[in-house]
């Protein structure tokens, strides 16, 4: 039997093709490049930015209205409880992308953060999230099999866990400077390096 895109996924990413983005929802703005018969192996799109805007633009966006649709289905089947949060929807989310392979919450997960540098800037993304939230970053580097940037971010991590171990006031540039230790932060070469993984291991998105 041939592998294939989960078929759900495969759904979503025809919903995006259908009704077009102007701006995804990690508020990048997105102008789908990539050629519309690759959608559905798109490992295959030989061009980096074009594979990138895919990922970006595409993926992410068909990966949000899944999550959205589920989030709406839970909330009518809950009544809409007064006590939900952030914090139970994002776990929700989490539930749900478990139903897939892994590298596609992972793809997710990074591109959050780097949507985060992209609507601000990488020191306040890096402060913003703090070591708890640049831990899913590191997983999703060792998911796509991106280990010099997933050990830049684990220095990151690394630095503000020993700071407030020595209870030393926090220095806004640290954490970047951290990750810099290992290699330069850069969003469209971290882009280019997922990329790169993803043909070398396009089975990964596969069932």
């Amino acid at each position: 039997m041939t592998k294939d895109i989960p078929p759900t996924i495969k759904k979503y990413l025809q919903q995006v093709l259908d009704e077009g983005i102007e701006v995804n929802a990690l508020n990048w703005d997105c102008k789908p490049n990539w050629n519309p018969e690759l959608t559905f192996k798109f490992w295959l799109i030989n061009d980096d930015d074009e594979l990138v805007n895919f990922l970006r633009c595409g993926l992410t966006s068909a990966i949000a209205k899944m999550a959205d649709d589920h989030e709406e289905s839970w909330q009518k089947s809950h009544n809409y409880p007064e006590d939900d949060n952030d914090d139970h929807r994002a776990a929700r989310k989490d539930a749900l992308l478990a139903n897939f392979p892994p590298i596609y919450g992972a793809i997710d997960e990074i591109f959050h953060f780097l949507s985060a540098c992209n609507l601000c800037t990488a020191i306040e993304a890096f402060e913003g999230w703090g070591a708890d939230g640049i831990k899913y970053v590191v997983e999703a580097c060792r998911v796509l099999g991106l280990k010099q940037l997933g050990l830049a971010y684990q220095a990151a991590i690394n630095y503000k866990v020993e700071a407030k171990e020595k209870s030393e006031d926090d220095d806004i540039y640290c954490m970047l400077d951290a990750f810099e230790s290992v290699t330069k932060f850069s969003i469209n070469r971290q882009c280019i390096e997922m990329v790169q993984v993803i043909r070398k291991n396009y089975q990964l998105f596969l069932v």
